[in-house]
């Protein structure tokens, strides 16, 4: 596998009521020691990963957040991608970043005008969202936001949709909200079915393809919109647990990145890890089990190539 999530904190300023990585609404305290992270990176070159997700909780809350950056530019391998909510994003963040040479795709959270806010705990989360996407996009980052829709907050998304594409934006990405445990808890009964979400996203689909728009618009399992090359691609969702075949419309990411959380567990993607805790999953732990063997051996190839991971995704997303 080319590619690591590599969760280096699961800490976070803000308290989201949809987070993905808990299992109840206490805080989440895991994270990752300087120590610890420069040991994985070693152990990820030696296996052949080049590139990485870095994520959390919110990364750049970690106490030597740059000095990792500076460890995975030492050893040849580079961010891909930035999840983050952009509450730590600064020029002078930006400005090191330039010399480092790195310049990853900044995936920013955004979950609608005037739902923001309550989707993440915060008061002030929107306007500082909002902040830190026009800042990278002024200094020539790629910017995608990650967008959660569900049925509280579907009503914005078209005018939302608008200002992030004026904005300048280079993708915007809409999931439905994962009903990972802490969801269910704090919003019951504001999940999609999956027939709700597939007729939602042709109602987005149609409003963004009639206005005129730069970002491209993906809709997770669903499709995608290139208003650039006026075309579109469609995907649609497919839920059969019976019948497995490699062209069923799953996930290929796991299939190219292993991710791991702060606690050194593996996860074939870190929006099941949440869930598979509660269940008790072990795909097995990088501290534990170090990461050659966690990739070559076991339960998490077993779950990544196999019918398993179909059944988990099934069960935790489109139950």
């Amino acid at each position: 596998m080319p590619k690591m999530n590599l969760q280096i904190t699961a800490k976070c300023n803000y308290n989201c009521i949809h987070c993905f990585n808990a299992v109840d609404n206490a805080p989440l305290l895991s994270e990752m020691s300087f120590e610890q992270i420069v040991a994985l990176l070693d152990e990820a070159q030696a296996c052949g990963i080049s590139a990485f997700t870095v994520t959390g909780g919110e990364p750049m809350a970690h106490k030597r957040f740059m000095d990792i950056v500076r460890e995975i530019y030492k050893r040849d391998m580079f961010i891909d991608e930035l999840n983050t909510n952009g509450f730590f994003i600064k020029q002078e963040t930006l400005d090191e970043f330039k010399k480092i040479g790195c310049f990853p795709l900044m995936k920013i959270s955004f979950d609608g005008i005037g739902y923001h806010d309550w989707m993440r705990g915060r008061a002030g989360a929107e306007k500082d969202a909002l902040r830190a996407i026009q800042l990278c996009i002024d200094n020539g980052f790629r910017v995608m936001i990650q967008y959660n829709i569900n049925k509280k907050n579907e009503p914005t998304v078209p005018e939302s949709l608008d200002m992030l594409d004026k904005m300048g934006v280079d993708r915007i990405r809409l999931i439905c909200t994962t009903p990972a445990p802490r969801w269910e808890q704090n919003a019951a009964g504001q999940s999609y079915t999956t027939e709700e979400y597939f007729n939602a996203s042709m109602k987005i689909f149609e409003h963004y393809i009639k206005a005129p728009h730069n970002a491209t618009l993906t809709v997770w399992q669903v499709g995608d919109v290139y208003p650039k090359r006026h075309a579109f691609s469609l995907a649609p969702v497919k839920a059969n647990t019976q019948n497995y075949r490699d062209t069923l419309p799953l996930c290929k990411g796991v299939r190219g990145m292993i991710a791991v959380g702060a606690n050194g567990q593996a996860y074939p993607c870190l929006q099941m890890s949440g869930w598979m805790d509660e269940h008790g999953w072990d795909l097995g732990n990088v501290f534990r089990d170090g990461l050659k063997k966690t990739l070559q051996e076991g339960n998490f190839l077993d779950c990544v190539y196999e019918h398993v991971l179909q059944n988990i995704i099934c069960r935790c997303y489109l139950r």
